[in-house]
């Protein structure tokens, strides 16, 4: 057997072991050093595991958003050849934290700390997030353990304030447990059986749904956890019939809003379409629960929420085998929809009145992915004459941010002159403003390329009229509102080659 003979290329190296090789006079020789090697190496990746898992350490003990600990994620997430040992030293700080925090003596802070740390690993550190996956059977445990330590803490005597951070406390825990559902979802239906945990935190969900103590937003949370549990048992339209049969309350508004929050793609396929008559129930429901309830801004809030993620999971639907159907139930989510966000356009608090604001388009947007019943609806409320100004504005610019001025033009020709003919010189209710706003925005979906003309009379003709009538003073900001876009379209053009500009 002849010796090794080792390529000139890799000589080149700096590399001791290699000219040892190289040098050997005999394949005992060769044997020797490459055992040699061989042992150096491991040694290298015993050292690497020792220095990663000290970053790990550092990192579980560093304070969330510091600079430290963004540094140390970013070098464990840069360490990709290493990737598998990264993710078990993690998940090994992990589970050291756990244990250390599990004692009887650990204060709910430290718990929540560790809790924090370890729900940091699902935002944008994907090595992070494999080591809470190794970790799972130990956190749900951990979890469990510290939501009934922070309920037993708050039925002793502690002031509001230990009280209001205790529920935050909760928040978190319930928070990092959807996250888990979100994840790993595979994982957790293949070891359910004997994961007695997720079982033991979705019974405190239910109890957390009757607490008063507990803040609205923790108790939505609740309700998802719970329509997620039931995904994973198969049985989430049990469940759904379970929470519509509740009586109407806050507690039946947060599993409803789970119910919107978790519905999976497979029950919208024929020809059942389980899954819109599901909605249909929830929409029902939320509108009763608001009835209700109506003097309850968090309930109110809640159910604005439910109307409008419910109207966004229906947009991400693909409904074409569902448009042939009768289409009753969706018509329906429709028409509730509608007048639900009318109802509360202008509700006292501002994000109830906001979220309304997008439930309105979202509402008009799904629409007309049917056909124009409902476009046909909202051009009957514009035109109805007891539907106040504000209102009207607000329909005019949401129809027409999805349809285009030209379309609510062709159904409502005489729009522009109405709203110049209802602002006011007593504007006690910023009324001009929402008018302003609804012409100018009227005005920019109506394009200005396709004939210049055409859009200097539909726009900039009406306010000129209102002026030679002599109402100059109440459409003076309707005109400013304008005078920028006119100038600036104008500006755009290229000039002609007599130097003039183009036809106007």
């Amino acid at each position: 057997m002849d010796l090794f003979q080792v390529p000139s290329v890799y000589l080149a190296a700096d590399n001791s072991y290699i000219h040892q090789l190289n040098s050997s006079e005999t394949i005992e020789g060769q044997v020797k050093v490459l055992k040699e090697y061989s042992s150096f190496v491991v040694g290298l990746e015993d050292s690497l595991k020792l220095h990663v898992q000290t970053l790990a350490n550092l990192f579980m003990e560093a304070p969330l958003k510091h600079a430290v600990r963004n540094t140390i994620a970013r070098s464990l997430s840069n360490l990709t050849a290493s990737r598998e040992i990264v993710a078990d030293s993690i998940a090994n700080s992990i589970k050291a934290r756990i244990e250390q925090d599990s004692r009887a003596t650990s204060e709910p802070t430290r718990r929540n700390t560790t809790i924090c740390n370890i729900g940091s690993c699902f935002e944008n550190f994907k090595v992070g997030c494999e080591a809470v996956r190794l970790s799972l059977q130990q956190l749900f445990q951990f979890l469990n353990k510290s939501v009934m330590v922070y309920l037993e803490r708050m039925n002793d005597q502690v002031s509001p304030s230990d009280k209001s951070e205790l529920c935050l406390f909760i928040h978190s825990a319930i928070r990092i447990v959807i996250s888990c559902f979100q994840q790993f979802p595979d994982q957790l239906k293949a070891s359910y059986e004997g994961e007695k945990n997720v079982e033991k935190l979705v019974l405190i969900c239910w109890d957390l749904l009757e607490n008063p103590e507990i803040p609205m937003d923790t108790k939505t949370n609740c309700g998802i956890l719970i329509a997620m549990n039931a995904n994973l048992e198969r049985r989430f339209l049990r469940l759904a019939q379970r929470v519509f049969d509740e009586d109407s309350s806050a507690k039946q508004m947060c599993l409803v809003n789970g119910i919107i929050c978790t519905i999976e793609n497979e029950h919208f396929t024929s020809p059942e379409w389980k899954g819109i008559e599901v909605l249909h129930r929830a929409a029902t429901v939320l509108k009763e629960i608001s009835e209700e309830n109506s003097v309850e801004v968090s309930i109110v809030l809640g159910t604005t929420r439910g109307f409008f993620q419910m109207t966004k999971r229906l947009l991400g639907l693909k409904l074409d085998g569902y448009k042939t159907l009768e289409r009753k139930e969706l018509v329906d989510i429709l028409a509730i929809n509608l007048r639900y966000s009318l109802s509360h356009l202008d509700h006292y608090v501002d994000s109830i009145r906001h979220i309304s604001r997008d439930l309105l388009k979202c509402t008009i947007q799904l629409g007309t992915r049917l056909d124009d019943t409902l476009n046909a609806i909202i051009y009957d409320y514009i035109r109805n004459g007891g539907i106040n100004i504000i209102t009207k504005c607000i329909l005019i610019s949401a129809i027409s941010s999805i349809l285009k001025a030209k379309e609510v033009l062709r159904a409502i020709p005489d729009v522009p002159e109405f709203l110049l003919r209802s602002l006011t010189h007593n504007d006690h209710s910023n009324t001009n403003l929402h008018i302003n706003n609804c012409y100018e925005s009227l005005m920019m979906s109506y394009s200005y390329e396709d004939n210049k003309q055409e859009w200097f009379n539909r726009w900039i003709n009406p306010i000129l009229m209102e002026i030679s009538n002599g109402r100059e003073g109440s459409i003076g900001v309707a005109s400013e509102a304008v005078e920028s876009n006119v100038v600036s379209a104008h500006e755009a053009e290229e000039p002609t080659n007599n130097g003039n500009r183009g036809n106007d």
